[in-house]
């Protein structure tokens, strides 16, 4: 069990740490008028001293970004003169420290992915292409780290294509922080995951509590940046992507994004988001070379027990050199191969592996996922999709979205219209109309090729 954030009320040292606190906000009043005392400073209750850190809790967002930011160097320096030797005051909001006391992470208990156990960073192969990339995640996971240098690194973009190791690095930095520091409150989730959570609270009207919510946030993590940007840059999702991680910086708090390709080529990305990237690093994590894909065989195989005969991960990387994942799905075939047979394993058999039946077809992309993706290439918002909305634009895109649902997925007319609230009569006249109109349309043709490609 790790230890408590918290020390007991008991506790003598808690009871030094509240008294050093009355000291400090005696030393604060004295420098700031009293209507600014008043308003934000007097409201803020001792909650604890632990790990360097002062924690004291405040009513809302507004008065964590207040207090974090324009009081923060006022309130540590009245703080070391009465005796704190940490280096940091942290404000946590009061419904969410009432809710789950010592544990603030529980507060996007329901909006965070989960971390896998399958992720870190002893089992990502290190190559020349991806070493910045994972000098810098391990960089931004070290909560000891010189402060200084995690804001050069903040915000953090690690970009490239899919299929490279972005997702391992994320999960890899998560697993890292919580070790570390249990009760950091994380946001780990992808770029169409926060786009629906506006959405929901939207709908909901709880936005302002969602708003509040990122607001107070210790780690944000988020994969497929390109998934927010590609709604149009008015939209809401945006709007409240930017507000975030204008929040959290101005809080100092560590921000890590993943993206298909470098901030200023990710289409509809609103220029206040790429000015605030422009403000940290940019990593990309590049193709592995023909070692390093011949390190991933090998230690792959060693982590699932599995022996290899000479040459056979030079053969497996040989024949995949643009994507982890198919490296270890090849591996896989291989060992599904050699247990089915019972035979060891030989060039014969891993040319089989890596041209096998087993594979199966590609994995088909959901419905969802269609849409998100369409509307990211089209910029369009993913809303308007499903909306009664008639626009030239938007009604090529919608039409663009039904017939890559019906060309890529075993779903019917029926389903599909659902997916958009229409009937299939729709549906069919929109596959339609793109059929006939993509073989006379170069411009729709690359735009379809491009989204088809996401999918491969």
């Amino acid at each position: 069990m790790p230890p408590p954030l918290y020390l007991t009320t008991s506790d003598p040292l808690r009871k030094t740490a509240a008294e050093r606190w009355d000291r400090a906000l005696q030393r604060i009043r004295q420098q700031i008028p009293e209507r600014e005392y008043r308003t934000w400073v007097a409201p803020a209750r001792f909650l604890g001293e632990d790990r360097g850190i002062f924690r004291i809790e405040v009513p809302n967002a507004t008065f964590a970004n207040r207090i974090e930011g324009e009081f923060q160097n006022r309130i540590l320096e009245a703080l070391r003169s009465v005796g704190f030797q940490g280096n940091a005051v942290r404000c946590e909001v009061a419904d969410e420290t009432e809710s789950s006391p010592g544990n603030p992470s529980r507060a996007f208990a329901a909006y965070s992915l989960p971390i896998s156990d399958a992720y870190g960073f002893e089992t990502f192969v290190v190559g020349a292409q991806n070493r910045c990339a994972h000098a810098a995640a391990l960089a931004v996971s070290d909560v000891q780290a010189d402060k200084r240098r995690r804001d050069a690194l903040n915000p953090l973009l690690i970009y490239g294509a899919p299929g490279l190791g972005k997702t391992h690095l994320l999960q890899s930095i998560a697993r890292r922080l919580l070790a570390r520091t249990p009760d950091l409150n994380i946001l780990f989730t992808k770029g169409e995951a926060f786009t629906r959570q506006v959405v929901q609270a939207v709908r909901s009207g709880s936005l302002y509590d969602f708003r509040d919510r990122c607001a107070t946030l210790d780690v944000l993590l988020v994969d497929d940046l390109q998934f927010i940007a590609g709604l149009d840059r008015f939209s809401r999702s945006t709007e409240e992507f930017f507000h975030t991680l204008n929040a959290l910086s101005e809080r100092g708090r560590q921000i890590v994004l993943t993206a298909n390709s470098h901030p200023q080529e990710v289409e509809n990305l609103d220029d206040r988001i790429k000015s605030r990237l422009a403000s940290g690093l940019a990593a990309d994590i590049g193709h592995p070379d023909r070692e390093t894909r011949v390190a991933i065989v090998t230690r792959k195989a060693a982590l699932l027990d599995f022996p290899l005969s000479e040459g056979a991960a030079e053969q497996i990387a040989d024949h995949y050199r643009n994507n982890v994942r198919q490296l270890e799905g090849a591996l896989k075939r291989l060992i599904a191969l050699s247990g089915a047979e019972s035979i060891p394993v030989s060039r014969e058999l891993v040319a089989r592996a890596v041209a096998s039946p087993l594979s199966g077809p590609p994995r088909r992309p959901s419905l969802d996922k269609i849409l998100v993706t369409t509307a990211t290439m089209f910029g369009v918002p993913l809303l308007h999709l499903r909306s009664r909305r008639r626009s030239h634009d938007l009604s090529l895109a919608r039409h663009a979205a039904m017939y890559l649902c019906r060309e890529v997925t075993h779903a019917t007319l029926q389903e599909i219209g659902n997916e958009f609230r229409r009937d299939h009569s729709s549906v069919s006249y929109g596959v339609r109309r793109i059929q006939h109109q993509r073989s006379r349309d170069p411009g729709l043709e690359e735009m379809l090729q491009r989204v088809l490609r996401t999918f491969d």
